[in-house]
C-alpha cells in the first residue's frame, strides 16, 4: 500500500516538474514570440499604412527638434496622425481636404525635389504650403512648397471640389541629406497630421520595360486564364514587370496575381478610393461604372505612383489595360523595336513613342487551330482602320523625362514633352474587347464591318501556348 503511495506522489511530482518545465518553455517561447512580433512590428505597420514611415519613427519618436525656421517640430505623432480608407493620410487646408497618397524623392535635375501625390476635395488649393523634411539622422528643415500642379486638363472637365489629382513639390536644400520623412503642413511651424516615408527606390542599374496597370475593378467576372495568357505575352514582348493596383477582383484573379508575385513577375498594390468614395466591392463598382470621370481622375494617382516607385528601375513604362497589348509588326519584341526607333532622327529628346489604337472585337470570327483557352492568340481578326490620332493610344513613356502622366501619354516633362507617333506600319496597340471605347456608334459600326486578318501574334504562337500550358498546370495547385 506504501508502495502504491510512493508511486502516485512521485508520478505527481515528475507531473508537476514537466508542466513547470512545460510553463518555463511557454515563458521562452513568449518572449521570444514577444521579440520578434517588436520586429516586426514596424513592416506590419507599413503594410496595414504603406505609407507610413514606422522603421523612421524608432529615430525620432518623443524627441522634439529644432529647426533652422525656430520651430518646434515633432517627428511622429501617432495621436493627431489622420489616416483615411488606409491607404491615405489627410492633410486640411483652409480650402479644403488633401488625401495624400505617397511621397516620392526627384533628384533627375537639381535641386532635388520631394513630389508628393494625392487627391484634392477642394475647388482649389491654397498657394501657402510647406514640407517638413527629416533625414537619416532625424534632423529637420522645413521648405516652402514650389508647385502645385493639378494632373489633369480642366477644358477636359474639372470637378469642382471632388477628388481632382494633384502633384506637389518642395525643393530639397543641397546642404540636406537625402529625406527620408515629409509632412505637407500649411502654416510652416504647424503640427502636422501627416507623415509620409520618401520613397526613393534608386539603383545602381535599371531594366528596360515595365508595365502599369490601373486598379483593378472586376469583384465578379473570373478572367484568370486571360490574365495569364496576357502576362506570358508581355514576358515575351520583353517586359520585366508588370505593376498591377488592384481594388476588388475574383478571388481566382487573386490568385493568379499572388502565383506571378511569388515569382517576382508581378508586383500587385491593394488600393482604396479616398475620402467619402465608396470602397466596398459591388458599390463602388456600381459608383466606378456611372462616375466615369471620376474612375479617369483615380487612375492617375495609381500611374504616376507607379512612375515614381519605378523610374530609377526602368528605362521605360508602359501604361496598359489587361486587354491591351503593344504588339510589333516586324520586330519580335519590345527592344528590337525601341532599337529600331532610336535609329530614326525623331528620336532626340522623346518623351513618349505612342501606339495606334487597333480593335480586336469579340464577335469577329477567331483562329479554330488555337487551343480554346487561348484568348488573344485566337484574336486574328482587326478593324482595318485605327482610332484617329491621338484617340485610346498607349505609350512607352521615358522615365529621364516624365514628370507627370495621363494614363495616355505625359501630362507634364522635364522641359517640352516631345510625343512620337510610332508609324502603324511599324507597331500597334491591339486593344481586345467586345465595343469601342469614346467613338460614335457611326463610327464604332464602320471599324466592326471594315476587318482585315492581322496575324502578327502568330509568331508568338509556341511559347505562348507552351509557357500559358505550364502556368495553369501549376496554377491548379496554388491555394
Amino acid at each position: 500500500m506504501k508502495l502504491l503511495k510512493l508511486s502516485a506522489l512521485f508520478a505527481v511530482l515528475i507531473v508537476a516538474t514537466l508542466i513547470y518545465l512545460w510553463t518555463i518553455d511557454l515563458h521562452r517561447i513568449d518572449e521570444i514570440i514577444g521579440d520578434s512580433q517588436s520586429l516586426d512590428e514596424d513592416d506590419r505597420i507599413e503594410s496595414e499604412v504603406p505609407s507610413l514611415p514606422a522603421k523612421f519613427w524608432g529615430k525620432s519618436e518623443k524627441k522634439w527638434m529644432k529647426a533652422s525656421s525656430n520651430c518646434m517640430l515633432f517627428g511622429s505623432d501617432l495621436s493627431r496622425i489622420k489616416i483615411n480608407n488606409r491607404i491615405w493620410q489627410v492633410f486640411t487646408e483652409s480650402a479644403g481636404n488633401f488625401y495624400i497618397y505617397g511621397a516620392y524623392l526627384d533628384d533627375r535635375e537639381e535641386p532635388a525635389k520631394v513630389r508628393i501625390l494625392g487627391m484634392f476635395d477642394g475647388s482649389e488649393p491654397s498657394a501657402n504650403k510647406s514640407c517638413q523634411l527629416w533625414n537619416e539622422d532625424a534632423s529637420p528643415t522645413i521648405v516652402p512648397v514650389t508647385e502645385i500642379q493639378l494632373i489633369w486638363r480642366k477644358e477636359w472637365a474639372f470637378n469642382n471640389g471632388l477628388y481632382n489629382p494633384y502633384l506637389i513639390s518642395c525643393n530639397v536644400p543641397p546642404s540636406f541629406s537625402i529625406p527620408k520623412v515629409v509632412s505637407l503642413v500649411e502654416d510652416t511651424c504647424d503640427r502636422a497630421t501627416n507623415n509620409l516615408k520618401v520613397i526613393y527606390n534608386k539603383e545602381s542599374g535599371r531594366k528596360q520595360f515595365g508595365v502599369c496597370v490601373k486598379g483593378l475593378d472586376f469583384p465578379d467576372p473570373d478572367f484568370s486564364v486571360k490574365l495569364i495568357e496576357w502576362i506570358e505575352l508581355l514576358r515575351l514582348l520583353g517586359a520585366d514587370k508588370v505593376f498591377v493596383y488592384n481594388l476588388h477582383t475574383h478571388p481566382a484573379v487573386s490568385k493568379v496575381l499572388k502565383y506571378y508575385e511569388a515569382m517576382g513577375r508581378v508586383e500587385s498594390t491593394d488600393l482604396t478610393l479616398p475620402g467619402t468614395l465608396p470602397n466596398t466591392p459591388w458599390l463602388q463598382h456600381l459608383y466606378l461604372r456611372k462616375n466615369k470621370s471620376m474612375k479617369r481622375l483615380n487612375e492617375l494617382i495609381t500611374y504616376n505612383d507607379c512612375l515614381y516607385r519605378n523610374m530609377y528601375k526602368y528605362e521605360y513604362l508602359a501604361l496598359l489595360d489587361v486587354d491591351e497589348v503593344i504588339m510589333p509588326k516586324f520586330d519580335n519584341n519590345w527592344f528590337e523595336l525601341i532599337q529600331y526607333l532610336q535609329t530614326t532622327l525623331e528620336f532626340k529628346n522623346v518623351s513618349s513613342f505612342a501606339f495606334a489604337n487597333m480593335y480586336y472585337f469579340d464577335n469577329l470570327p477567331t483562329d479554330e487551330d488555337v487551343p480554346n483557352y487561348m484568348y488573344f492568340l485566337r484574336h486574328t481578326r482587326r478593324s482595318k482602320n485605327p482610332s484617329p490620332l491621338g484617340s485610346n493610344i498607349k505609350c512607352f513613356v521615358s522615365t529621364d523625362r516624365v514628370v507627370a502622366l495621363h494614363n495616355h501619354y505625359p501630362i507634364a516633362c522635364l522641359g517640352k514633352c516631345n510625343n512620337l507617333n510610332v508609324d502603324p506600319e511599324l507597331a500597334q496597340l491591339n486593344h481586345y474587347r467586345s465595343d469601342c471605347v469614346h467613338e460614335s456608334p457611326e463610327k464604332c459600326k464602320e471599324y466592326k464591318l471594315n476587318v482585315i486578318e492581322d496575324k502578327t501574334i502568330v509568331k508568338f504562337s509556341n511559347k505562348l501556348i507552351e509557357s500559358v500550358k505550364k502556368a495553369l498546370a501549376n496554377f491548379k495547385n496554388i491555394k
